[in-house]
């Protein structure tokens, strides 16, 4: 899979139709990616069809949720063990 997406990212016309990061999808779980893949989609309808907010600044917003994803899911147990959850 990540050979054929490299094959097709050669051509500048239909990389730009391409996912960049199948490689990531190819790892994580099946729940994760359709999370992911939902959340792309709402962002691009929204932030920018609707909002009109750039591709750079949808990308950062998406890398900052899954940043913030992580760091709660490392947080929780430790305020389980501490009885705060």
């Amino acid at each position: 899979m990540g050979a054929v997406d490299v094959a097709l990212e050669e051509n500048e016309r239909r990389a730009r139709w391409l996912p960049s990061s199948i490689g990531v999808g190819l790892l994580l779980p099946v729940s994760f990616d359709l999370a992911f893949f939902a959340g792309a989609i709402l962002l691009f309808v929204v932030g920018e069809r609707l909002v009109k907010v750039r591709p750079m600044t949808l990308t950062t917003i998406a890398i900052g949720a899954i940043v913030a994803d992580g760091f709660g899911g490392s947080r929780k147990p430790v305020l389980s063990l501490a009885g705060l959850l």
